[in-house]
C-alpha cells in the first residue's frame, strides 16, 4: 500500500506538471500560423502589430530569405514564415514556410493596412526572439517550458515503468501513446491508467488494448494534433 501512495503522489504531481506546462505554452508559446492567416488577421483588424525578422536589404536584387512573422490575435500570439525572393531565384516554399513573397514582407504587410505597426522580433524575453527550442502540438516555446516538457514526459515514462500495472492499455501500448502523442498521451495515461487511483489493480484483469492497436491510435491521434510533423 505505501508503494501504491507513493505512485499515486507521483501521479498527482505529473498531473499538476502536465497542466501548467500546457498553461505556460499558451502564455509563453506561439501558435503555428499560416501567412493567409495573418492576411486574414490584419485585413479584419484582428493584429495591429507585427513583428519581423531581419528580411533581404532593400538594393538586394537576386536572393531570398525565411523571414519570421509573429501577432498577436487576442489572447493568442501566433507565428509563420515566408520565403522572401528577389530577382530569379525560383522560390518556393518549404522548411516551415507558407509563402513565397517577391517584394520586402513589411511592404507586403502594409499593402494590407497602412497603418499596421512593424517592429523587428525581440531578441530579449518572449523566449529569446527567435530562439526557439521546441515545437509540440502545434505550438513553438521557448527554453524553460521545453526543458519542463523532457523532464515531465522522462518521468511519466519512468512511472509507465516502474508503477503498477496500467488499466485499459498493455505497458507497449501506453508506450506508444507517450512516445508519439505527447501531452495527451502522458495526461491519459494518468488520468485512465490508474495510476491516481487509491486501489490496486483488480486481478485477473478486463482485457486491454496492445501495443499494436495503440501505435496505430498514437500515429492517428499524433498526426491530427501536430506532434508528429
Amino acid at each position: 500500500m505505501r508503494r501504491l501512495r507513493v505512485t499515486q503522489a507521483v501521479a498527482v504531481v505529473l498531473l499538476v506538471g502536465w497542466a501548467a506546462l500546457l498553461v505556460a505554452t499558451v502564455a509563453q508559446g506561439h501558435r503555428t500560423s499560416s501567412y493567409s492567416d495573418l492576411v486574414s488577421a490584419v485585413r479584419s483588424g484582428d493584429a495591429t502589430d507585427v513583428q519581423v525578422s531581419p528580411s533581404l536589404r532593400p538594393r538586394t536584387t537576386n536572393g531570398q530569405r525565411t523571414v519570421e512573422i509573429r501577432w498577436r490575435d487576442g489572447l493568442v500570439r501566433h507565428t509563420t514564415s515566408v520565403l522572401e525572393v528577389r530577382g530569379r531565384q525560383a522560390g518556393s516554399w518549404g522548411d516551415g514556410t507558407s509563402a513565397v513573397l517577391r517584394r520586402p514582407v513589411p511592404d507586403a504587410l502594409r499593402a494590407l493596412d497602412p497603418g499596421l505597426e512593424i517592429t523587428p522580433i525581440s531578441r530579449d524575453g518572449d523566449g529569446g526572439g527567435l530562439g526557439v527550442s521546441a515545437t509540440y502540438l502545434g505550438w513553438e516555446v521557448p527554453a524553460r517550458p521545453a526543458g519542463a516538457y523532457l523532464a515531465l514526459w522522462l518521468g511519466t515514462v519512468l512511472l509507465l515503468a516502474v508503477g503498477p500495472e496500467p488499466r485499459r492499455v498493455t505497458p507497449w501500448g501506453w508506450f506508444w501513446l507517450l512516445l508519439l502523442t505527447g501531452p495527451i498521451g502522458a495526461i491519459a495515461f494518468l488520468v485512465l491508467s490508474g495510476a491516481l487511483s487509491r486501489k490496486p489493480v483488480a486481478a485477473p484483469m478486463a482485457p486491454r488494448t496492445g501495443g499494436g492497436w495503440a501505435l496505430i491510435l498514437a500515429l492517428a491521434l499524433g498526426t491530427v494534433t501536430g506532434t508528429l510533423d
